[in-house]
């Protein structure tokens, strides 16, 4: 009889890979704690992620200044996964709360989609469910595996961005300090997490021109100028000069070759500070030309002067 063989058990064999992308103007940052048990032949994964701002090589379009002709703001962003295994990505765009004043964080909405091509991301007004830059504000979805470097699999969001009248009219001068990041899991639970770093872009807000302030002599009003052009259509906002996206527009405003007459009763109240804006309206759009701070007030009679208590 033929003596019995001992067989030995091959060791558990596990194998994990990881593949980070740097890419220009920032890295990536991986995080991996999975705790795997493969049984039989070894198994590998690999994971990846580049955030890029596009148009690739050239200034984002995020990276502007709001005025009186540009109040929306809109870039795209790619994600693109260098990994073996689909993901879900969080894109995330956030102020710089030391660097951006808690006003103009509250004036600055942002929105962020999915679009099929960059030439789909163009400036738009802000929906309803818009949030301001007091918040962190995420897009979430799923992007699939890339099979090859030639067939990487990547999204291309749309960063929107709107700054509101008032605080264009308030802020001028001030800047906002942004960043994007975006983050692929391979496996929630697991916390198997690719994240880019940040790439960081300003918002400047120019201030707008001041229109000239005459009182004329006992008019009880106040005279504005400003540039009018023919074929345009002006309105006129007031607003309380604690809150400016409080405005009320003028109604039958009084302008004659680009002076605008103000008069006590074009305001909702009887004393206080007020900010005037004037826009004009045209093919092009509209575009705010000029704003200036007034005040009423009754000393014996009804006033409005030019600047502020």
């Amino acid at each position: 009889m033929l003596p019995r063989r001992r067989l030995r058990r091959s060791p558990l064999i596990t194998a994990l890979v990881v593949v980070l992308t740097l890419v220009g103007g920032g890295g990536a940052a991986a995080f991996w704690s999975a705790q795997a048990r493969l049984d039989g032949t070894a198994n590998a994964a690999t994971v990846g992620v580049t955030q890029k701002l596009l148009p690739e090589g050239q200034k984002s379009p995020l990276a502007m200044t709001y005025s009186g002709t540009a109040l929306q703001a809109a870039g795209a962003v790619s994600i693109v996964n260098r990994g073996s295994r689909a993901a879900s990505y969080t894109a995330t765009v956030a102020a710089d709360a030391t660097k951006t004043s808690a006003a103009l964080r509250s004036g600055i909405r942002v929105w962020v989609e999915p679009v099929s091509h960059v030439s789909a991301c163009t400036p738009q007004s802000p929906p309803a469910d818009a949030v301001t830059l007091d918040n962190r504000v995420t897009a979430v979805g799923q992007i699939g595996a890339s099979s090859t470097t030639q067939t990487e699999s990547q999204v291309i969001l749309c960063v929107r961005t709107a700054i509101s009248p008032g605080t264009l009219i308030s802020e001028g001068g001030q800047r906002a300090e942004l960043t994007v990041q975006s983050q692929l899991t391979y496996a929630p639970g697991e916390d198997w997490t690719v994240t880019t770093e940040a790439a960081a872009l300003t918002q400047d807000v120019a201030a707008l021109s001041h229109m000239r302030c005459e009182e004329p002599l006992l008019s009880a009003s106040a005279r504005l100028t400003f540039s009018q052009a023919s074929g345009a259509t002006y309105r006129v906002f007031v607003a309380p000069a604690g809150a400016p996206d409080a405005r009320e527009q003028v109604q039958n405003p009084s302008i004659q070759s680009g002076r605008l007459t103000l008069r006590h009763a074009n305001f909702p109240s009887p004393n206080g500070n007020f900010w005037v804006t004037v826009e004009r309206v045209d093919a092009g759009g509209t575009s705010i030309v000029g704003v200036a701070e007034v005040r009423t007030g009754w000393f014996l009679v009804s006033y409005v002067s030019c600047g502020w208590d």
